[in-house]
């Protein structure tokens, strides 16, 4: 699930630090590295499809993160889209705050304040020196022109690492698809329906939190994110490589990399407020397609991978209001009806 931010909850920047198991705490990145290339045409993701009768909505499976030299065939969704009535843009989570342009810059101070070390202390005042080292050699290599991570706390400095790690690799958001799919709909001139759910908030409580982090707990989120930081890019690429090939049942039998939901935001995503807006956003998405299937005879919606396959994710839960899964479609279906 994807949360959009506005300025009064930058905060939230820090939540790329990743779930992973302990693997090999060991294990040093010395290989230089090297940016993702992709070469050839995929065949393109795999389409799901809910039916009621003779009406169909088409899901898309949106992955988060993919190399940017990854190139699939589109000629699927084009084709769906063109013979489509209406269009479900990824769900939107967005948290706003009611704040005047003076409490807005105190804020932002406040939120800079607390990304930042006190006392002239540096990451290394929170790790053992085998895990100085360790971080020294990440940040050389995922982050070498990043003069202020070793100031910054290490919840946040663990996000800096992830994030570097992502741009020396060369991968990218995958929401640039999302962005594409919907100009393509605006084009043909579906009707475009936007789910989301938007409450005001206070900073103050989520500032509150991230000053109850311990010590402990800052430290525990870095190492598990330098301990895991390779195997987790690693998973990325690769599942990014079976969703382009459309291998469905590689995406079902592998697990979804995470990027969030780890130890480090767990406070903050399980939060009685959050839970709140996943649910409302989600029973708004479940109602809105379901008018789609009974009055559409083609609607078309992207979703997040994981709504998609996992068994408690919104593809199942449509299913379950007595609708019938069909699917998936790969690219080369299509094809073959044109022949």
């Amino acid at each position: 699930m994807r949360f959009l931010l506005t300025p009064a909850l930058l905060v939230l920047l820090f939540s790329t630090a990743v779930q992973a198991e302990n693997k090999n705490t060991d294990r040093l990145l010395t290989k230089p590295v090297e940016e993702v290339v992709v070469s050839g045409r995929r065949p393109g993701p795999p389409l799901w499809q809910i039916k009621n009768g003779e009406n169909t909505l088409w899901i898309f499976a949106l992955v988060e993160t993919m190399p940017k030299s990854l190139e699939w065939d589109s000629s699927g969704i084009d084709y769906v889209l063109s013979d489509s009535q209406q269009y479900f843009p990824p769900i939107e989570r967005s948290l706003s705050a009611s704040l005047n342009p003076i409490k807005l810059i105190g804020m932002l101070r406040k939120f800079n304040k607390l990304k930042k070390i006190p006392d002239g202390r540096t990451i290394k005042d929170y790790l053992s020196e085998q895990e100085y080292d360790k971080f020294s050699r990440l940040m050389a290599q995922y982050a070498p022109n990043n003069k202020k991570i070793e100031k910054l706390t290490p919840v946040f400095a663990a996000g800096e690492l992830f994030e570097g790690a992502k741009k020396e690799y060369g991968l990218v958001d995958a929401r640039k698809i999302s962005k594409a799919i919907y100009k393509l709909a605006k084009r043909n001139k579906l009707e475009i329906t936007k789910v989301k759910a938007r409450e005001k908030v206070e900073p103050k409580p989520l500032f509150a939190a991230i000053e109850s982090l311990s010590e402990t707990d800052h430290s525990a989120c870095l190492s598990l994110v330098m301990d895991t930081l390779d195997d987790e890019i690693s998973s990325l690429i690769n599942y990014s490589l079976l969703w382009a090939e459309g291998d469905s049942q590689a995406l079902i039998d592998n697990s979804i990399p995470r990027l969030q939901g780890s130890s480090c935001t767990e406070f903050f995503l399980n939060s009685d407020q959050i839970q709140r807006i996943t649910r409302q956003t989600e029973e708004s998405w479940l109602n809105e397609t379901q008018k789609a299937l009974e009055n559409n005879r083609s609607s078309f919606a992207v979703l997040g991978l994981h709504d998609v396959i996992e068994t408690k994710g919104l593809l199942s839960r449509l299913a379950a209001r007595g609708y019938k899964i069909v699917g998936p479609v790969r690219n080369a279906d299509f094809n073959k009806g044109d022949e």
